[in-house]
């Protein structure tokens, strides 16, 4: 610095290039040596700048902009500082479930076993319910009404009815059945909602497969390939082995 001012230029513009010339030397404080340094070591990854050798008698810091894991770069003698910043993935994501309903009827179904009930499900987040009355869960040949101190049984479909629509509050529990659909529903109709994303299989067993329109209120067929969603529910007819072969 002091070098600097006693060399004043008789310009402007060489007076700016020397101010400039003294800042950069006081920013990057380059040892004479580039394996080493006495003093702390500022590293910055990503951007091609580094102030200090890559290896350092004291602390040594780090700034990373990553996503994962950070992996260190060279070595350092003395305490060694990382700071990260981006997201690091978790090995295990849980799954976030909940029922989205929409104007009038829905035809929907819960993917997992849970002590949770009705009342406590089906409302959003400022506490108001988002249904109204009971649902009707089908149940082996007859509906069941299931109030809002019951809870729904893992992939059994049911009816629920909203005026308005809305997101239902987290569902938590433990997943249901994860077998083949043709193990996992009767003879005959089943109102069938899976565990896990599955497609309809090409089996002469399954006759067909209904899904429901929220939108239009209505049903639609689904055939061979289709995939169905955990959280909604499907009406399928299965022959029994007997009556295949006929």
């Amino acid at each position: 610095m002091k070098t600097a001012l006693r060399h004043r230029a008789s310009s402007p513009h060489a007076a700016a290039l020397a101010v400039v010339a003294t800042v950069a030397h006081l920013l990057c404080c380059v040892p004479a040596r580039a394996d080493e340094a006495a003093s702390v070591s500022f590293r910055l990854q990503g951007g091609g700048f580094a102030c200090g050798g890559t290896t350092a008698s004291g602390a040594t810091t780090r700034s990373i902009s990553m996503i994962g894991p950070v992996s260190p770069a060279g070595t350092a003698e003395g305490e060694t500082l990382r700071m990260g910043a981006g997201r690091q993935i978790p090995e295990v994501v849980s799954r976030i479930l909940r029922f989205v309903l929409g104007a009038g009827w829905n035809l929907k179904g819960a993917p997992m076993h849970t002590e949770q009930t009705v009342g406590d499900t089906f409302v959003g987040n400022g506490g108001h319910a988002i249904k109204i009355g009971d649902i009707y869960e089908w149940d082996l040949d007859e509906y069941r009404a299931l109030a809002n101190t019951d809870s729904m049984t893992a992939n059994r479909g049911f009816w629920v009815f909203s005026y308005w629509g809305g997101t239902s509050q987290q569902i938590s529990g433990s997943d249901g059945s994860a077998a083949p659909l043709l193990d996992q529903v009767g003879d005959g109709w089943s109102l069938y909602s899976p565990t896990h994303y599955i497609n309809v299989p090409d089996s002469d067993r399954i006759v067909i497969v209904w899904g429901w329109d929220t939108e239009l209120q209505q049903y639609q067929p689904l055939g061979p390939g289709a995939v169905l969603h955990p959280l909604q529910a499907y009406w399928i007819f299965k022959l029994s082995e007997d009556a295949e072969g006929r």
